[in-house]
């Protein structure tokens, strides 16, 4: 069984965020600032407010976790693939271990332009 977890991108402050909770009943979330000095800030946003992408189980060659809305290259050939929501599908995982996580579609728009 795979672990479920979520991210956001926070369209308020333009920034990705770790997701704490879903509230369904309010039509809200819990986002999680980690600020460098290892203090978390909490607050919520409304789920108009930001953009929610689910962890889809699998992490790339550097052990970095991948989401929805990830850009991953292909570290032998260059090779990208967006992780759109509900757009890529990759049948064979074993081969994203040749792969590395090297933005998103929110923070690196630049990745995708000739995608």
């Amino acid at each position: 069984m795979r672990e479920i977890k979520f991210r956001a991108w926070d369209k308020i402050e333009k920034a990705m965020r770790e997701v704490v909770g879903i509230d369904f009943f309010n039509k809200s979330v819990l986002l999680a600032n980690i600020l460098p000095n290892i203090k978390i800030e909490s607050y919520r946003r409304n789920f108009s407010d930001v953009v929610l992408m689910e962890y889809i189980g699998i992490k790339d060659a550097l052990g970095n976790e991948i989401y929805e809305g990830d850009v991953i290259e292909n570290r032998e050939n260059g090779d990208k693939i967006n992780f759109g929501h509900g757009q890529c599908w990759i049948f064979d995982t074993r081969r994203l271990k040749k792969y590395r996580v090297i933005g998103n579609v929110f923070e690196n728009p630049e990745l995708v332009s000739g995608l």
